[in-house]
């Protein structure tokens, strides 16, 4: 029985080295039926479905067939059950369940042997627990060199016992594992000599031969690689075996760089692909979209990638290899990482991962990817989430507290002499040998971390730089322990680079350019480095901190040497462009974008000498913008306030805002006044229109452009689906679904219609012929508007003025933003002098004049609007977007004219009030297509004791208030003819339904200003839910309005400080008037800051009144800003209310009219 079992197990194992696994499996099968239940043919069942990718087959056989301990053979159970434990490793990500059994019956079975056995169940037991151990010290994240030492030694003792007795079969299996688990130099050692071994048959020498050229990654070992191709090649082909020559073509395909015939290159793998499925080999499947996958990445190909990885995982939802899928992922987000590029999808991509992983046991790379998203949030400056996502990373990976903290989690000065002197004791604890004078890879890459963290923060402390010195060169000392020569180079090159870095901040403090040129020296020297090792992305990074050295250079000639100084700037000019384009053409965004911007401020600076043309520096700040704005367009992924946050972030780069400032001083000082306008709309509230362009409808001749061609028809319906399917996507699957978008969206824009659509949905900065286009804006064109626009450069505070007539008109303003800013920190943010303040503690005293007209502090700002007495007349709408503090001003308040006869601008112009006029004409184009003949109307009003804030001072709750408040809305709600809710009626269920089905919506209630916490600030609204019997109120924060879908056209928001909101540098609002818009309103009245109550009722009963007396029978068109400068003007003209605290806060933000029929029932 035995000899025929063995003759059997021969005769399929033929079969196998053959590839022909299903003929083996099959007689395999027939065998266990014929012969009854064996273990040996048992594992040899289980082990042939192993190779051939089919884990869950494995596990079914050995669960149905394998017998229990003692019922025959022990070793061969104990084989059975450690392959068994990592097919349910491979199909789960779980392996700490595992462990234990594994091990015991691994060192009962084994270490207990009287002799040192080597037989076919002995190398299973071995070869298959070693890398059962191998991948769960690599996923689990803990140290098991010790235990990885004594197998690798127990292989190769095995090896070469099995290679005398020509037992070929086996000895391949053995060298194969020892080359995926050894991390040493010597990995590949065992397969070698079976290359070089004659007496090998040639089936297994090719297996050997192509095993080994695909570990070889160097290009400078090209022809040995190509040698072992070929002769695999030719030996698979001559034996006739099944698969080898295709996986042999698959991985000389998949090699950077392309050979030069690869013109025909998806044709082939095409079809290799397809032979691959007919074969029902998905191990051989998986390696070649692996290979292709890391092609992908070497090629920066991101649609290639995301094609690759949606046939990946239609691969392993087959064979159920769960965690090939998610380490095809890991490896994806690390890449993206690394090119720092797509923040947007590493963070999307990253946190559905990082959930996935949270269901194994793979703690690395579940803490690695924490640390990916962590930076990407970093390099989003988005400080909170860094924070978060940091914490997560040290759970999953403790080790990386031991290395240090983040440079994301502490100030750019927050390390003391001993932060660095404890990084020294870490990296000297770190080399200091262990039984071995190897240093392996986890420990460079821990030294690594550590010298670059001491390099994070620029100091010009000498005590600090003598320490980072002693660290450099301590490590230095010890590169000769690096065995990988390749690890070796680099690590070498990282030297020189942190060595140029420590002498550039040393020259931060010298007259001279000593340390500049040394530091040129040693940067060089490490990019020569990295380009002998291909790691191009750091070498462009050495290049660039050479031109960075120069930019220095030129800095400090300015002061000291001018006759140099021409040099330095085009020396750092042409190492920045030649870095813009080597990033660019790897597809590294971010050093790209990085690149792109110094490229523009060293033509900025030449310029400013006279080194450099108008033109030249407009199109190199055309390029920098278009790569900011790329970055910015990344974040899309993300939904509601984090998008709108992330986008902000990036709008207000410092980096970012210089780009617009010097082109609006460039284009202003050769006279292209309009190029000058369109900066400026490029420079402003570009988060908002982005958010507003998502919810854009299509202009009716747009629509029928797309309809006329049926490609772009075609093309536009399958968005529309993509769109759809996007809506309704959990957060964890929206990943590979916005991919998709975007691949289709490329599409898109290769038809210019269609081009035009994308254009709108991303808010691009409009043109200055699109503010009066009637087929744009329907309305538009039947009120004389006058578009404001106010910005900032060097050279001061300019108003833009625009009329429908000509080309913007510019004047010099002769007050500063620095001016208007101390201003509003000394009238508006600020306690002196006044009785009123917010819940914010913000005073008010700029705003509370004397009886005498022209007097008090508003006076001092009227300057910013002083060009309007020419440049408007009465009664012309003026469509106001402020800059900075100016925001903060009600610019409505201030007057104009000849001192003889000055007027308040809202008494003698309509104004309303945007954020960029770009947001203005969406909002203006999104309210003229919702035309609603009976338009909903709904009244809410809050006043309970519960809903005051708890830090508003300015007066107690009023019993008689509440009744006057809650009949005042009772009876606007019966004037239009729409539904009143007060007090307890006024539920969170009840408010967003009103948003969600209503046209137009009324609230008057308490607003919880919080300055510093933006996004959580809140209307007070009565809750679902009682507590004790009682109704408490509820909070509607400013982050939550972003997830609610707004039907309603305009809100009112009678609320203390409702329009007050955040801006960011690049004018980026953020408050409740911006969630609104951006949620889907198309216009909101709010308030500046608290106003009594009375005034807010008076100025709702007036606001109403003149609303319903605004429109036009025949068109059903009601002037939103006529109503308010009416309401405004009633409210002055009370004596309690003359002073503009009382008449000023209401401002009208988005479209200046309502579209529909407010008067119907």
């Amino acid at each position: 029985m035995d000899d025929g079992v063995l003759a059997e197990i021969r005769r399929v194992r033929d079969l196998r080295i053959q590839g022909r696994y299903a003929d083996a499996s099959s007689e395999l099968e027939a065998l266990i039926r014929l012969m009854g239940p064996d273990d040996r043919l048992t594992i040899e069942l289980s082990e042939t479905f192993f190779n051939q990718g089919f884990f869950r087959r494995v596990i079914e056989v050995l669960d149905e067939h394998l017998g229990l301990p003692g019922s025959q053979d022990n070793l061969n159970y104990a084989a059975g059950q450690i392959i068994r434990s990592l097919a349910s490793f491979l199909m789960t990500g779980q392996f700490r369940e595992s462990m234990v059994p594994a091990e015991t019956l691994h060192n009962y079975f084994i270490s207990g042997l009287q002799s040192e056995v080597v037989d076919d169940t002995t190398i299973r037991i071995d070869t298959y627990y070693c890398k059962f151990r191998h991948l769960a010290a690599a996923c689990g994240s803990f140290d098991d060199s010790h235990m990885e030492k004594w197998l690798l030694s127990r292989l190769r003792k095995a090896f070469y016992v099995l290679v005398e007795r020509s037992d070929f079969f086996n000895a391949l299996l053995v060298a194969r594992t020892h080359s995926v688990c050894c991390s040493s130099s010597e990995r590949n050692s065992l397969t070698r000599h079976l290359v070089d071994n004659n007496q090998i048959p040639a089936i297994q020498r090719a297996h050997a031969e192509l095993f080994l050229a695909k570990s070889i990654k160097s290009s400078e070992y090209r022809d040995e690689q190509d040698r072992l191709y070929i002769s695999a090649l030719e030996s698979f082909v001559a034996g006739n075996h099944v698969h080898g020559g295709l996986d042999t073509k698959i991985s000389m395909a998949c090699r950077l760089p392309l050979s030069p015939d690869d013109g025909n290159f998806e044709e082939r793998l095409t079809r290799y692909f397809r032979e691959y499925e007919i074969l029902n080999y998905p191990t051989g499947l998986e390696s070649a979209l692996l290979q292709l996958l890391e092609m992908a990445h070497g090629l920066s190909d991101f649609k290639m990638e995301a094609l690759i990885l949606n046939d990946l995982e239609r691969l392993f939802l087959t064979s159920e290899a769960k965690l090939s899928w998610l380490m095809a992922r890991f490896s994806m987000l690390a890449r993206w990482s690394l090119r720092g590029s797509d923040r947007g999808k590493i963070i999307q991509g990253g946190e559905a991962l990082w959930k996935e992983l949270g269901r194994t046991d793979c703690l690395f790379y579940r803490g690695r990817t924490a640390q990916f998203v962590s930076q990407a949030y970093y390099a989003m400056q988005d400080q909170d989430m860094t924070l978060i996502w940091h914490q997560r990373a040290l759970k999953d990976m403790p080790c990386i507290d031991s290395i240090a903290n983040s440079p994301a989690t502490r100030g750019s000065n927050a390390c003391s002499i001993d932060d660095y002197e404890n990084h020294y004791e870490k990296i000297s604890a770190i080399l200091r040998p262990e039984g071995t004078d190897q240093l392996s890879e986890p420990a460079v890459e821990r030294i690594e971390a550590l010298l670059t963290q001491m390099l994070a923060s620029v100091t010009r402390d000498g005590r600090v730089l003598a320490t980072i010195e002693k660290a450099i060169k301590l490590y230095e000392g010890h590169l000769s322990r690096i065995k990988d020569a390749s690890l070796a180079t680099t690590q070498t090159a990282n030297i020189s680079g942190f060595q140029a870095t420590v002498q550039i901040m040393r020259a931060s403090s010298r007259q001279d350019i000593d340390y500049e040129l040394l530091a040129l020296k040693l940067s060089k020297k490490a990019r020569d480095l990295y380009l002998k090792e291909k790691q191009l992305g750091h070498a462009i990074m050495a290049l660039q901190r050479e031109a960075c050295i120069n930019v220095g250079i030129a800095q400090k000639f300015e002061r000291i040497r001018d006759d140099q100084v021409s040099l330095a700037w085009q020396n750092a000019l042409n190492q920045y462009s030649v870095a813009l384009d080597s990033a660019n053409g790897l597809g590294l965004t971010f050093l790209a974008s990085e690149n792109a911007y110094w490229v523009a401020f060293c033509e900025y600076r030449r310029w400013i000498h006279g080194w450099c043309s108008p033109e030249s520096l407009v199109q190199s700040l055309l390029v920098a913008e278009n790569y900011a704005d790329r970055q910015r367009q990344e974040v899309s992924i993300l939904r509601g306030i984090t998008a709108a946050i992330a986008k902000a972030r990036f709008s207000s780069n410092a980096k970012v805002r210089n780009i617009y400032k010097f082109a609006i001083q460039v284009c202003i000082g050769v006279g292209h006044v309009i190029d000058a306008w369109s900066w400026v709309q490029k420079s402003k509230a570009r988060t908002l229109s982005d958010l507003l362009g998502l919810g854009a409808l299509i202009p009716l001749g747009l629509e029928e452009r797309i309809h006329q061609n049926k490609a772009c028809q075609n093309l536009f319906e399958d968005e529309r689906r993509l769109m759809e399917k996007l809506a309704v996507t959990p957060d964890t699957d929206r990943f590979k679904v916005v991919i998709d978008l975007e691949e289709h969206q490329k599409v898109m824009r290769g038809h210019a219609v269609l081009s035009e659509l994308l254009d709108l949905r991303e808010g691009i900065p409009i043109a200055i012929g699109e503010l009066f286009a009637g087929e744009q804006n329907a309305q538009q064109h039947k009120k004389a508007t006058i578009f404001v626009d106010w910005a900032a450069t060097e050279s001061g505070l300019s108003i833009y003025v625009v009329k429908e007539s000509g080309k913007p008109i510019i004047r010099q303003l002769p007050i500063s933003i620095g001016v208007i800013d101390e201003w509003v920190s000394k009238y508006l943010n600020s306690e002196r002098g006044a009785k009123h303040t917010t819940p914010g503690g913000r005073a008010l005293s700029g705003v509370r004049e004397e009886d005498e007209p022209d007097e008090g502090p508003l006076r001092d700002l009227d300057i910013l609007i002083s060009p309007l007495a020419e440049l408007s007349g009465p009664d012309d709408l003026l469509v106001l977007c402020p800059t900075g503090p100016i925001h903060a001003v009600p610019l409505h308040a201030l007057r104009l004219g000849p001192l003889e006869n000055r007027q308040i601008l809202i008494e003698r112009n309509l104004v309303v009030y945007c954020a960029s006029l770009t947001s203005f004409i969406q909002c203006c184009r999104l309210a003229d297509s919702r035309f609603t003949a009976n338009a909903r109307k709904c009244l809410m009003a809050v006043y309970e004791e519960d809903s005051e804030p708890n830090d508003y001072d300015d007066k107690q709750f009023s019993e008689y208030e509440r009744i006057q408040i809650y009949d005042s809305t009772k009876q606007m709600a019966a004037d239009l003819h729409g539904e009143a809710l007060c007090g307890e009626s006024v539920t969170m269920r009840r408010f967003k339904e009103s948003l969600e089905c209503a046209d137009f919506v009324h609230f008057f209630g308490h607003y919880d200003y919080m300055p510093n916490l933006i996004v959580e600030q809140s209307l007070r609204i009565s809750s679902d839910k009682q507590v004790a019997g009682e109704t408490r109120s509820a909070s509607l924060a400013v982050k939550d309005v972003f997830d609610i879908h707004v039907k309603t056209s305009h809100v009112s928001l009678l609320a203390c400080a409702s329009a007050t909101q955040h801006f960011r540098a690049g004018d980026e609002p953020l408050g409740l008037v911006t969630a609104f818009l951006a949620a889907g309103a198309t216009s909101v009245l709010g308030t500046l800051w608290p106003v009594q109550s009375p005034a807010a009722r008076l100025f709702s009963v007036h606001f109403y009144h003149a609303l319903l007396r605004s429109a036009p029978q025949e068109q059903g068109i009601y002037d939103i800003a006529y109503a308010v400068r009416e309401a405004v003007l009633e409210v002055k003209q009370s004596w309690d209310f003359r002073q503009p605290y009382h008449w000023a806060p209401f401002v009208l933000h988005g479209a200046w009219f309502f579209n529909g029929d407010l008067q119907s029932k």
